[in-house]
């Protein structure tokens, strides 16, 4: 197993001390949703209070590559998708999650945790930790990796053990909010029935308020055609890969993105702001304090690029010209003799980058295995159609739904 450590590797209780200068506020676009999945989940609950009183508390269950019903909800639009480029499913899709209510079938090669009415399925490649809450009244699910506030990597063991006892899911959420890394994390207890992203938000989560799921991308969320958006001005230059969807806004007309720094709330599909709270923006006041802040920044990434070297095989820390890079090369310096640096190259001015990266590699004594496909043999690939295979794989991976131009200088 590898880890990949990215720039810069956030994290929300160093970050609230560095300033509001620091922060990208998202303003999002307020919308009631009156779909009837949320009609149908109302009359589910209001039916399983009454045939359910005095039943015993559910149990996480798990299952693996097998039909869990016959009356199913369609499968996404990824498995025909992949089917037609001749594609695995499970390898295009394998650090992706989907999370749904109605009665679904398990993805190929996907692992299924079940959960009350609730069915999580994750890829291959997508870590899962869970837990529940004493006397099984709820349940967590961790998906992806992070890093505790303590250093730990969080997985079921860490969970059961810093969470025992706690009954509030305030206190989940505050504790797991506080982890770096790429991750969701999912709380169902009572009536806290939520789904929390990383502090960038870097493993997506976008929810389909007609059918009520969750998903990493488009084409593991939908399961029906796409809607074109027709609301968000810029779409079509969206589409075209000549700007972006923003403010939550999807290629569909009804599917929208969780912002950072939201959960949604799993019954009613409304985000809401958790952070900052009113007491989370501190600016230094002197000196001094500046000081202690930059220090603490210092440490903490040092803290987590040594937690991930010891918990995976191998960890890569991509290095180039940057100033991101450089840091966390700095903050990681203890753990050098754990990292893989590596640098990439496709034109003149990543090239540059490599150049500058291969020195600061060698100021650390470090080697940077540098990867320049157009130079280097050992990293093209000469078959044509192997290259649109991974051009589709990663397009149909990121959400595409129509394929754009192979771009030969990249693969």
């Amino acid at each position: 197993m590898s880890e990949i450590i990215s720039a810069p590797f956030v994290f929300r209780d160093i970050r609230a001390t560095v300033g509001q200068r620091n922060l990208h506020i998202l303003h999002l676009l307020d919308g009631v949703y009156v779909s009837p999945y949320r009609h149908a989940i109302e009359a589910e609950k209001d039916t399983e209070m009454t045939s359910q009183c005095g039943a015993p508390e559910p149990e996480i269950q798990q299952v693996r590559h097998q039909n869990i019903a016959t009356d199913l909800n369609p499968p996404p639009l990824g498995v025909s998708l992949c089917a037609a480029e001749g594609l695995g499913f499970s390898e295009v899709f394998s650090q992706q999650f989907r999370l749904s209510a109605l009665p679904e079938d398990v993805l190929p090669g996907f692992e299924l945790h079940r959960w009350g009415r609730w069915v999580l399925q994750a890829g291959p490649d997508l870590p899962v930790a869970s837990s529940e809450f004493d006397n099984g009244s709820g349940a967590i699910f961790f998906l992806g990796i992070g890093v505790d506030p303590n250093g730990t990597i969080i997985s079921s063991e860490s969970l059961a053990t810093q969470l025992d006892g706690v009954r509030e899911p305030a206190a989940v959420a505050a504790y797991l909010s506080e982890a770096a890394g790429r991750y969701v994390f999912v709380i169902l207890k009572d009536e806290t029935q939520r789904i929390y992203l990383d502090p960038l938000g870097s493993l997506g989560v976008l929810f389909d308020p007609l059918t009520g799921a969750v998903g990493s991308t488009l084409n593991i969320l939908l399961s029906r055609d796409v809607e074109r958006n027709t609301i968000y001005p810029f779409a079509d230059l969206a589409v075209d890969e000549l700007g972006r969807f923003a403010f939550g806004h999807t290629e569909d007309l009804h599917a929208k993105r969780v912002v950072p720094n939201h959960f949604l709330d799993l019954d009613t599909l409304q985000q809401q702001r958790h952070w900052p709270a009113p007491d989370d923006i501190q600016e230094p006041t002197d000196a001094a304090e500046e000081a202690n802040t930059l220090g603490r920044i210092n440490d903490r990434l040092g803290q987590i690029i040594e937690s991930l070297s010891r918990h995976a095989s191998q960890t890569i820390l991509p290095l180039s010209g940057g100033l991101d890079s450089r840091i966390l090369l700095a903050c990681g310096r203890d753990s050098l003799g754990e990292l893989k640096l590596y640098s990439h190259a496709e034109n003149m001015m990543s090239r540059k980058d490599v150049r500058i990266a291969t020195k600061l590699a060698g100021r650390v004594g470090s080697s940077l295995v540098a990867i320049d496909p157009a130079r280097d043999a050992q990293y093209q690939i000469a078959d044509y159609e192997a290259k649109e295979k991974l051009q589709a794989a990663y397009w149909l991976a990121t959400a595409g739904l129509s394929m754009p131009p192979l771009r030969h200088e990249i693969l």
